[in-house]
């Protein structure tokens, strides 16, 4: 049986999700799903910095697979992400299905690009900024899941 909830200002480790969902909540928005739509913002396509940065010819090729995740990402996981971020602020507990579905997905999705980038034959030219990028994609998650394991995460216990 769950109590109160505990306030964000006492949940100081929850910050770290509500920073990294606002900003991959921005990412989807701003990058994946404009990729996915084929919109390239005049002067600045942030798909395109990246993989000119990291050296990531499989994602400069724009493979099918990684069309569909950018799908994926700009308009199934924005949503989810944003809805992280208000659930962690208000100490929503419903949102822990979703979350722990969440973190799934992003978990094999993400370990599935990281492979596919890897094993492409020309794997990316600067791998330190590789995780760098990709990395958080993958921490997060497991984060997550680990954070939401707990029936009521943001409750005392009654």
């Amino acid at each position: 049986m769950s109590g109160p909830i505990i306030p964000l200002s006492q949940r100081r480790g929850d910050l770290l999700f509500v920073v990294a969902f606002a900003l991959f909540t921005a990412s989807s928005l701003l990058s994946d799903a404009l990729h996915a739509l084929a919109i390239r913002p005049a002067g600045f396509d942030p798909n395109a910095t990246y993989a000119a940065l990291v050296g990531d010819h499989y994602f400069a090729s724009n493979p099918q697979t990684l069309q569909v995740r950018l799908y994926i990402s700009g308009f199934v996981f924005a949503p989810i992400t944003a809805a992280l971020v208000v659930a962690f602020v208000k100490g929503w507990e419903e949102i822990r299905p979703l979350a722990l579905l969440y973190a799934g997905a992003m978990i094999v999705g993400v370990s599935e690009f990281i492979a596919w980038d890897l094993t492409s034959g020309t794997p990316p030219e600067r791998l330190g900024l590789f995780f760098a990028f990709n990395g958080p994609y993958l921490l997060v998650p497991l984060l997550l899941a680990a954070r939401m394991w707990r029936e009521a995460p943001f409750s005392r216990r009654a």
